[in-house]
């Protein structure tokens, strides 16, 4: 699963992909800067908890059956693994040691 974070993508409110870097890391704006990496990792902890409760309908999917031949496919909560890639790696450290899900 891929989290836009807080000024990324669909959520950059000047529409310019160029600008997300100046709005995610504003040295302009010094609480901006320190809460926009909270929200950011605060938001993938979040998602860890929507995603160990989320089940959906493979049916559509030929192929995608569970062991037990279901085609109701769950995430296994035990098994959640966090990486990071540019910005991400810069958040993906602080939820990894808040969330127990992803620790290991």
């Amino acid at each position: 699963m891929s989290i836009d974070g807080p000024e990324d993508g669909i959520r950059n409110v000047t529409g310019n992909p160029a600008n997300e870097d100046a709005l995610m890391f504003n040295i302009a704006n010094a609480p901006a800067l320190r809460d926009n990496i909270r929200e950011d990792a605060a938001e993938v902890v979040l998602h860890a908890h929507i995603l160990a409760d989320l089940s959906f309908d493979a049916s559509g999917c030929p192929g995608a059956v569970t062991d037990e031949q279901s085609t109701i496919i769950h995430f296994d909560s035990t098994n959640f693994v966090v990486q990071g890639h540019s910005m991400g790696a810069t958040v993906a450290p602080l939820p990894v040691v808040y969330e127990p899900s992803t620790a290991r």
